[in-house]
């Protein structure tokens, strides 16, 4: 039986994926220590370190779950059927940034990200003014990766077609 082929993605491959504008599953510790999971937009850059930006309220369960314990995680997956999944798991130490012009900043970033490309109202014809509004009662979760994970099994097929095996 040959070995399993490697599906990991390269840092850059990884960088580039999490560039494109999915939606990620945040998950923070609760108050009761059980994992509390949502669906959030985020963005990504490559400094020293793999860091991930969320834009939250301030007030949410996330937020006060950060602020408690900064244990936290985000998955970022695409694909369908399942030999195309491909998926990056970003695990590390989070903190709150509100520092009110980085949160404005973040929120900017997220307009153009996720809201743009369906509404095509540019933040310089008036999104801004809600963008402004809503930052005043957010907060930036910064996720720094401590580990991560990664999979693309569109890899497999070509290694899977490569050694003619049918599994």
């Amino acid at each position: 039986m040959s070995p399993a082929p490697d599906l990991s993605m390269s840092m850059d491959d990884m960088v580039r994926f999490l560039e494109e504008p999915h939606t990620g599953v945040l998950s923070t510790i609760g108050p009761g220590g059980w994992p509390h999971s949502v669906g959030i937009f985020y963005t990504a850059a490559l400094h020293e370190v793999l860091e991930l930006r969320m834009w939250v309220y301030a007030k949410s369960q996330k937020a006060r779950n950060v602020e408690r314990d900064p244990r936290a995680s985000l998955l970022v997956e695409q694909g369908e059927p399942y030999a195309d999944l491909r998926g990056v798991l970003v695990s590390g130490e989070a903190r709150l940034e509100r520092d009110s012009a980085a949160v404005f900043e973040l929120g900017k970033q997220i307009y153009t990200r996720y809201f743009f490309p369906r509404t095509k109202v540019a933040l310089e014809d008036g999104a801004d003014v809600n963008v402004r509004r809503q930052s005043a009662k957010r907060v930036n979760i910064v996720l720094a990766a401590g580990r991560f994970a990664s999979w693309d099994h569109a890899r497999g097929k070509d290694t899977i077609a490569a050694r003619g095996d049918r599994r």
